[in-house]
C-alpha cells in the first residue's frame, strides 16, 4: 500500500500492489479508511507492471512472465460542483508530528493536522 501526497497532506493517489490484485478488496478497504468521504469506482484504475519496467529479464531459456504485479489505484477526484472539502493525510508540522490518519477538510484552509492531534495539541 502506498500514498501519494502533497507536503500540505493532500492526498492525490492511495496505491495497492500485489501480483493478483483484488480491486473490490482495494476499493472497500479505501472507503473503510476515508468514510464519510465518497469513493467511486470510477475513480479506481488497474495498471500492469511488466519486468522490463524493473529491469528484470527473462531466464536465458527465454519466457519472461507476461507481468510482474498490478497496481491498483483510487486518485481523489478533483473538487467539481462548488464542493471545497477534499480528502488529507495528517502530516503534522515542525512543530509536532502527525498521526498519519486520514481525514476531510476544506480546501480553502489546509491545515496539517487532523481534528483529533488539533485537540491534542491545543490540550498542550
Amino acid at each position: 500500500m502506498g500514498l501519494h501526497h502533497c507536503p500540505s497532506g493532500f492526498i492525490s493517489r492511495i496505491v495497492y500492489f500485489d501480483v493478483e490484485a483484488e480491486v473490490d478488496w482495494f476499493l472497500s478497504w479505501v472507503q473503510s479508511q476515508v468514510a464519510p468521504f465518497e469513493v467511486s469506482v470510477r475513480d479506481v484504475r488497474v495498471a500492469t507492471r511488466h519486468p522490463w519496467e524493473f529491469g528484470l529479464t527473462g531466464p536465458s531459456g527465454g519466457g519472461i512472465e507476461p507481468y510482474v504485479l498490478r497496481e491498483v489505484y483510487w486518485t481523489q477526484p478533483r473538487p467539481s460542483g462548488g464542493r471545497i472539502d477534499v480528502l488529507y493525510v495528517c502530516v503534522g508540522s515542525r512543530e509536532a508530528e502527525g498521526c498519519g490518519s486520514f481525514f476531510v477538510q476544506s480546501r480553502m484552509e489546509p491545515a496539517p493536522h487532523c481534528p483529533s492531534c488539533l485537540k491534542r495539541l491545543q490540550r498542550g
